[in-house]
């Protein structure tokens, strides 16, 4: 099961202040605490983040979890942090299939999940993006410009290092307005980056000059990234802001997409339908719009039921949930040479 698991460490800047620079995260199936973050791949530590993430693709809701404070030397902070909270990385639960009135005298609870699984494979294959907060790390070629496009959404930027030499991140302008600010035109989620801020003075009056900033070098996977990135929303209601003024660190990291639980859970019960008795899926497959000849207007409607299913219509067979994954697709970022 794919997990995801949070720390509170509210006082991060005194653990910085006495050495500590990154995360153990650990994990107890029954048999005693074992590391599952690489030590290449720890979280690092940042003063102005105090809430932290990350997932067990391979983990149990039953396990317990923590995180170990650590130094460069590898020496431990006494006092471990549990988890705060516990969940399943979904986009659909049983429950919300069962509201669609998906009954367990039809098809049970591990058929139901196995379809969850499949559901949420499929949404973030065919969009390209996932759709919780999760901690990743990644390697990236720069095009020796000051603007660094990522393919993920940014939600926070803990660490930033070039040539193994970490980057003042106060330095950088980071993509993730709409989690800081609720700005959604033009929409950062679409358009992933970290830009080195710096200023412009006019010489001649033609010619402009940078006052500072730098590059992202153009030699193979030498910017590293780490970070929290994922396509969220905020929740009805969810303060946007800052941990502190100028941090680019919002105070929620979003959850995932109303429009995004409607199709996973559409899905599922759409796997689900040839399994019932009731007549539910005639009124799923009859009367669809099938075809549309859109020089004469000519419409052709679906009289199949639930003896003559077809795929005609591709893995979701439904227009509807194509339409709005197509929104959420990665948008495709080009280079010249």
């Amino acid at each position: 099961m794919n997990v995801c698991f949070q720390f509170d460490i509210p006082d991060v800047a005194t653990r910085i202040s006495e050495g500590y620079v990154s995360i153990k995260i650990q994990r107890d199936p029954g048999g005693g605490y074992v590391e599952i973050s690489g030590a290449t791949t720890r979280p690092p530590l940042r003063d102005v983040v105090s809430t932290y993430v990350y997932q067990d693709p391979t983990g149990d809701l039953t396990w317990d979890y923590r995180a170990v404070l650590i130094m460069s030397d590898g020496t431990e902070y006494g006092t471990p942090y549990a988890a705060t909270s516990i969940y399943q990385n979904t986009y659909t639960t049983l429950q919300d299939v069962r509201d669609e009135g998906v009954l367990a005298a039809d098809i049970s609870d591990a058929r139901v999940e196995s379809f969850i699984e499949v559901a949420n494979q499929y949404i973030e294959d065919y969009t390209n993006n996932w759709f919780t907060p999760q901690f990743k790390v990644f390697e990236v070629t720069g095009e020796n410009r000051s603007r660094l496009f990522l393919d993920a959404p940014i939600i926070a930027v803990q660490r930033v290092s070039i040539d193994n030499a970490d980057e003042n991140i106060s330095n950088l302008v980071v993509n993730n307005r709409y989690l800081r600010n609720g700005l959604t035109s033009p929409d950062d989620r679409k358009n992933p980056m970290i830009t080195y801020s710096s200023g412009y003075a006019v010489d001649d009056g033609q010619r402009l000059y940078s006052l500072g900033g730098g590059s992202f070098p153009s030699y193979r996977q030498e910017t590293k990234i780490w970070g929290i990135f994922g396509y969220t929303e905020l929740p009805r209601g969810g303060v946007c802001g800052e941990t502190e003024t100028g941090s680019q660190v919002p105070l929620n990291y979003g959850g995932v997409p109303d429009l995004i639980k409607w199709c996973a859970t559409q899905l599922v019960v759409n796997r689900c339908f040839p399994t019932l008795s009731d007549g539910s899926l005639n009124i799923i497959l009859k009367n669809r719009m099938t075809r549309l000849k859109t020089r004469d207007q000519e419409v052709e409607f679906s009289d199949e039921d639930t003896s003559e299913i077809k795929t005609t219509d591709g893995f979701t067979n439904s227009t509807a949930i194509d339409q709005v994954l197509n929104t959420f697709r990665r948008p495709v970022h080009m280079k010249f040479v």
